[in-house]
């Protein structure tokens, strides 16, 4: 069954993390600071996770040294778009040749 995906927020299932107060990612304010922000999630759709309260689509969740991070640690945030949904790079093209 094909989910509606139209104005719908995703993050990679491996960026959801879990608590005894629920579920939560980490994202990257405006001052490179990580910030824990609550979230209710929704169905997983191939690797990634829908979000249904939490998060805006402005929010630059933290994927990657998700080990190593907390609150209020300063961060060295580099965009781009989560790996289920990365093209494939030069060096894939030809690794697969």
């Amino acid at each position: 069954m094909p989910v509606e995906t139209k104005n719908t927020l995703v993050v990679p299932d491996t960026a959801v993390l879990a608590d005894q107060g629920g579920k939560y990612v980490f994202v990257c304010n405006e001052q490179k600071v990580a910030e824990l922000k609550r979230i209710r999630i929704g169905k997983l759709v191939e690797e990634m996770r829908v979000v249904e309260e939490g998060l805006s689509a402005r929010d630059k969740v933290i994927v990657n040294g998700l080990q190593r991070i907390r609150p209020g640690a300063k961060v060295n945030p580099i965009n781009g778009l989560a790996e289920a949904e990365a093209p494939p790079t030069e060096s894939d093209k030809s690794a697969a040749n």
